[in-house]
């Protein structure tokens, strides 16, 4: 019961990735996998004086059946690193719109995330991934904003934006900025 206990307030304690940079539906067309990296800078706290942090962000992604996509995310900066794995029911898959639930359970971390995109033009989507999870010990809602850019080759070019308020404390607030690259695999 001990090594239960522990596992559990390990995960519940822990940092999820600071970044999203996998929209939903997350392989390109007529591909069954994706890897990607990227760099993710964050904020300092308001009022507080602290410096930016940088950290990196990787994922492979790949489609366990038309619905189901199962990821592995590492991050790691130069404090700690964090690794898991997402799995995401892909919901709703129209040609404009798509709309998923994804599970994210790492080594110090866990969260829900309910991904949204819609698509531009090509393979390229605005997208959206509401989630709520743990960064550091407390638990933290944070809303990603990102553009999914489609180029030549089943390639990404990724942008995003993001708010968290860990402990749900505006005081505590802090913006993410993410560039990122993956490529979709056959």
């Amino acid at each position: 019961m001990g090594r239960v206990r522990a596992l559990a307030l390990l995960l519940l304690a822990g940092c999820a990735p600071p970044a999203a940079l996998r929209p939903v539906p997350g392989l390109a067309e007529g591909r069954a996998a994706e890897l990607g990296a990227g760099a993710v800078a964050q904020s300092p706290r308001p009022y507080v004086t602290e410096p930016w942090r940088v950290s990196a962000q990787m994922w492979g992604s790949g489609e366990l059946d038309r619905r189901l996509e199962l990821s592995t995310v590492v991050t790691l900066d130069d404090q700690g690193a964090a690794a898991g794995v997402a799995l995401r029911w892909v919901a709703v898959d129209t040609d404009r719109a798509a709309l998923g639930v994804e599970l994210q359970l790492g080594w110090a971390w866990i969260a829900v995330a309910l991904p949204a995109s819609v698509r531009l033009f090509g393979e390229s989507r605005l997208y959206v991934a509401p989630r709520l999870g743990t960064f550091g010990a407390r638990w933290t809602p944070a809303l990603p904003l990102g553009l999914s850019l489609g180029l030549p080759g089943a390639t990404f070019f990724r942008a995003e934006g993001q708010a968290s308020w860990p402990g749900f404390d505006a005081a505590g607030r802090r913006i993410h900025l993410s560039v990122g690259a993956a490529q979709g695999l056959r």
